[in-house]
């Protein structure tokens, strides 16, 4: 069994491949929705390489290109989190 506090699905082809479970932060603070997003993502693209990994015809540039685009995913999440973060706030 596993124990956390969110666990994300990591789905290809309408099948459940695995999942990524975290636990609460160390800072007891609670995961933003920004946060929340960018670790789906991640998860989703987790979850499309190792069933690209598990498939007998796949190539290994199919996988690499996967694994890439979840990547660039996560980093354009990551991105906006943080200009939100850095944004003044008006009084």
């Amino acid at each position: 069994m596993l124990r956390g506090e969110f666990a994300y699905p990591m789905v290809a082809r309408g099948r459940l491949t695995g999942v990524v479970v975290l636990g609460p932060k160390r800072s007891a603070e609670p995961y933003a929705p920004d946060e929340s997003d960018a670790i789906a993502h991640l998860a989703h693209g987790a979850g499309l390489a190792l069933d690209a990994l598990a498939l007998r015809s796949a190539k290994r540039d199919d996988v690499v290109e996967v694994i890439l685009e979840s990547n660039d995913r996560v980093i354009a999440a990551i991105r906006e989190l943080k200009a939100s973060i850095e944004q003044p706030r008006s009084s």
